[in-house]
């Protein structure tokens, strides 16, 4: 997927990217205030020089992006920064100085999902006043910009692999049930063309469609719409394994759907038996992940007369 990713997005190291060795970095560098609008994903994998028999790491920096922000060149700056400045930690840990570091270079790629118009990431100098004057003293960059609304189907489906299919429907997210459906119907049916070797990416890509469909249609159409994904496989028992996905994720969506009312009927009974409720107690009901403690909770918030007899735990505890 992260190579299909790059081609897309016009990266001109793909081919001497060692893709089986790539790996997820656990560190994020998203401040806290963004993290409804984007998120990122770092990633490492060798890279082989050409001509050279060594190789380097490289440090993969996608940002995900629903919403443009003219403050990306600013913040793509702080996120490199942030890289760079790990990996002088990573080395001085490791050799106990900074004498003879070398650093690993990083590729920045903005990946936007988003409906509204985004031609371009922009410059750090844009932001300044007079930056065009202060351009030779201002760090500039430019990351792979890949806007999936202004890219054409045709090159998802020619440059993107079997990725690309996936973001094709991506792309048709919003359109009207008619043209979804067709576009669905019709990556499904490339998607079943993924060579035997590929099974395990063939069902995570269509966990993902049927997640899609889930989360982004209106509740009307999740059901025709799960069942045109059923219908356009050729395969019974290609069907047999996505239904099984489709009943799963049904299940769990249950379940969570049960979790939050759950959370939702407890707060509002709090709140109208002891007036405004702690932030710690409220986050701790918002972050149960069993029904258990919650029904208990709600069978003893009608009994006790103070919110400490409940016996919900702040979070810090």
């Amino acid at each position: 997927n992260i190579r299909d990713l790059l081609v897309l997005a016009r990266a001109d190291v793909v081919e001497q990217i060692d893709f089986r060795r790539l790996q997820v970095s656990g560190t994020t560098f998203v401040q806290h205030d963004y993290r409804n609008l984007e998120a990122d994903l770092v990633l490492t994998a060798p890279l082989r020089m050409k001509g050279r028999e060594r190789q380097i790491l490289l440090y993969i920096l996608i940002e995900h992006q629903s919403e443009p922000d003219e403050l990306m060149p600013l913040r793509l700056l702080t996120y490199l920064d942030g890289v760079f400045n790990k990996q002088v930690r990573d080395w001085k840990t490791a050799h106990g100085t900074t004498r003879g570091i070398r650093l690993q270079p990083v590729l920045p790629v903005v990946f936007y999902t988003g409906s509204r118009r985004w031609e371009d990431v922009g410059s750090l100098t844009d932001l300044i006043e007079e930056g065009a004057r202060f351009a030779a003293v201002t760090p500039r960059l430019t990351p792979l910009f890949l806007n999936l609304g202004g890219t054409e189907p045709e090159r998802l489906e020619a440059e993107g692999g079997w990725f690309g299919q996936l973001l094709r429907v991506v792309r048709a997210g919003r359109a009207d049930e008619r043209e979804f459906r067709g576009v669905l119907r019709e990556v499904v049916g490339r998607l079943e063309e993924m060579p035997p070797e590929q099974r395990e990416r063939w069902r995570e890509l269509m966990s993902y469609l049927d997640a899609f469909v889930y989360h982004t249609r209106s509740r009307p159409e999740v059901a025709p719409l799960l069942q045109v994904i059923t219908t356009s496989l050729r395969s019974e028992d290609n069907r047999r394994e996505v239904e099984a996905m489709q009943k799963t994720m049904a299940e769990v969506h249950k379940d969570l759907g049960n979790l939050e009312g759950k959370r939702e009927t407890l707060l509002f009974q709090l709140r109208e038996r002891f007036g405004e409720i702690p932030a710690e107690i409220v986050a701790t009901v918002e972050t149960t992940a069993s029904l258990e403690p919650l029904q208990q909770w709600l069978k003893r918030v009608v009994k006790v007369q103070t919110l400490e007899e409940v016996g919900i735990a702040p979070t810090s505890e």
